[in-house]
């Protein structure tokens, strides 16, 4: 059968907790983005599928948006800074490549529990949606990309999209 890992959120798992959401820093995303590329790239080793409920993209969202508060507020950004952020986007969306699915799941249609994790700040959340709405809208991404509107639907529509491209008995881990 198919083996399916499900990823757990990327900013819990580096070795230290790293600002996130509304508090994340360019460096925090930075190290955010290449601790879950080689994550997922450890994972797929010994998994058919990876199901995470943020890709790449996703991040390069909170990287912009980052670096959009600091030029609103004056503040310089370096020159290295500056340079690495062209990289940056172009490796988030060729890394999206080894994605078999994205699933987009819409804020403001459900109820988000504080978990330490999640931002529960609708105006933030609403603020990465519309840029990621936006940008998928703009750019060309392989595979398919889902959007849902519900927590339900979500991790329905997962299991549901698996059973059936691949019939066979899977597990998930």
């Amino acid at each position: 059968g198919k083996s399916v890992n499900i990823i757990k959120e990327m900013s819990e798992n580096p070795p230290t907790r790293l600002p996130i959401n509304e508090e994340t820093t360019l460096a925090a995303q930075r190290a955010i983005l290449f601790f879950q590329m080689g994550y997922e790239s450890a994972l797929s080793n010994y998994h058919d599928h990876l199901i995470s409920d943020r890709g790449t993209i996703d991040n390069w969202m909170y990287l912009q948006r980052v670096r959009e508060k600091i030029v609103r507020e004056g503040v310089p950004i370096s020159f290295a800074e500056e340079k690495i952020l062209g990289p940056l986007e172009d490796l988030s969306i060729a890394w999206s490549s080894t994605y078999d699915y994205q699933f987009v799941l819409s804020p403001g249609r459900y109820k988000i529990e504080q978990n330490r994790i999640r931002s529960i700040d609708p105006v933030f959340q609403g603020e990465i949606n519309d840029s990621l709405t936006k940008y998928i809208d703009e750019h060309t991404f392989p595979g398919d990309i889902y959007s849902l509107s519900t927590a339900r639907d979500y991790s329905d529509h997962v299991k549901e999209t698996i059973r059936r491209d691949y019939p066979e008995e899977f597990k998930i881990d």
